[in-house]
């Protein structure tokens, strides 16, 4: 569960907090009684939010966030920061880039940062609960250790293992770190120590999707084999959206790669798969190839039922699928989703259902989050987000995109009356909250 992501010169953003805190001063009376839930709880002083709705005129730096979300997770991923580094070039107050992200598993709290330019990591630093888990400041060269230190790893070899497989050695024999020791050592040293596994899980957990990703990769997401289950249960609200899908059947093919491609070829195809470059999926240890993709069934004038491929379906109806798909496996498993533009192609009503989803007690029993940037404004006004739940976005040469909540306008004098029965699309509308275009012709 995400409590907040800070960034710091990343495009078009000079410093910005997204929080996810539950931002009202007090409960809802009963609240833990309510079918629609208030906020997500570890306990009474940690709070958040299951939703956060982000909107804002165009080129007003709502994508750049959800980008920025997208490249801290590769960069995590992937360890090394080159081609990660995207400061704003119209206001250069930083010479630097920072992530910093918290987040709780269970009750635990964990905050990792890292500052980089395009060269080196400058710092870098995990904490659980307040305690350091390890600290790194090659600017200062020092370096903390003494947490997952152990009698096998001691703090020398753990120092080596930042020098030699995190850096790389310059002329004058200076160590440069330019790969994220948690992604090292969680990758290649898993066993060291159980928060840095338990980090890098929970940040490579975090589900990232631009506008209409779901469209192009909706199989890709699909475990066609494993989630049986799941996919009935997306047919079956596909078809409570008014779509006339009767069934879905997973299809799974398998075939010897050496029936498929030349010898040559299939030590490639483990690379290949890596880089996202195939429709199909190869198990190295099988030398098998899966073909995977789905039957859709629909009932013809006479009631019997029709196959159609997949990819026969009308675009809109992939990507509902798609995103039904992976949200209804994120309230399964507790992820956090952040989707961008997420209402495109998407009838405003069904849109509003499938946020009502996160807010529904019956549905999100695990502590899911969503989070999606939206042009649409008819949720405002349908009584589903709070005041927490709802940001603007706005952009100047001067602060760079900044981020407003309808809460840190409540506590104001001027706004002090706005409540959660309050109609935030009006006052949006209105310009009350800023985060629209002043357009003329």
């Amino acid at each position: 569960m995400l409590s907040f992501f800070r960034i710091q010169n990343y495009r078009s953003i000079l410093d910005m907090k997204v929080d996810f805190s539950y931002a009202e001063k007090k409960a809802p009376n009963q609240y833990d009684k309510l079918t629609k839930i208030p906020f997500l709880e570890i306990d009474k002083d940690n709070r958040f939010i299951p939703s956060l709705a982000i909107y804002g005129a165009n080129a007003s730096g709502k994508t750049n966030i959800i980008r920025a979300f997208s490249d801290y997770k590769t960069l995590i991923h992937k360890s090394k920061i080159k081609g990660f580094y995207f400061p704003n070039k119209l206001n250069r107050k930083y010479t630097t880039a920072i992530f910093e992200i918290e987040f709780f598993v269970d009750k635990d709290k964990y905050r990792h940062f890292v500052e980089y330019d395009n060269e080196s990591i400058k710092k870098e630093n995990l904490y659980k609960n307040k305690k350091i888990i390890y600290e790194i400041d090659n600017m200062l060269q020092q370096n903390n250790f003494e947490n997952i230190a152990t009698a096998e790893y001691d703090k020398n070899k753990i120092t080596a293992i930042l020098n030699v497989e995190c850096s790389q050695q310059t002329e004058q024999s200076v160590y440069i770190q330019n790969k994220v020791f948690l992604s090292v050592i969680a990758k290649q040293y898993s066993g060291l120590n159980t928060d840095i596994t338990n980090t890098y899980k929970a940040i490579n957990d975090i589900f990232v999707s631009g506008s209409n990703d779901f469209v192009a990769n909706a199989l890709e997401k699909c475990n066609l084999e494993n989630d049986i289950s799941l996919l009935e249960k997306t047919a079956h609200f596909i078809k409570k959206f008014d779509i006339d899908i009767s069934k879905i059947q997973p299809v799974v093919k398998k075939f010897p790669a050496a029936d498929i491609f030349p010898e040559s070829m299939i030590n490639q195809l483990d690379a290949l798969d890596e880089a996202g470059q195939k429709q199909f999926k190869y198990n190295s240890k099988e030398h098998i190839v899966y073909n995977e993709t789905i039957d859709v069934y629909h009932k013809d004038i006479d009631n019997t039922e029709v196959v159609f491929n997949f990819y026969e379906e009308s675009s809109g109806t992939q990507l509902l699928f798609g995103l039904m798909y992976t949200i209804l496996k994120a309230l399964d498993s507790g992820r956090t989703l952040i989707i961008d533009e997420i209402d495109k192609s998407i009838h405003p009503l069904i849109f509003a259902k499938i946020t009502e989803l996160f807010k529904d007690r019956d549905y999100n029993t695990k502590n899911a989050q969503l989070i999606f940037t939206t042009h649409c404004t008819d949720i405002l006004e349908m009584d589903i987000l709070r005041i927490s739940e709802v940001a603007t976005i706005n952009k100047t040469l001067n602060n760079g995109s900044t981020i407003t909540r309808i809460s840190d306008f409540k506590y104001t004098e001027k706004f002090k009356n706005i409540r959660n029965t309050t109609d935030f699309r009006k006052l949006y509308l209105q310009g009350t909250f800023n985060g629209i275009p002043y357009a003329y012709i």
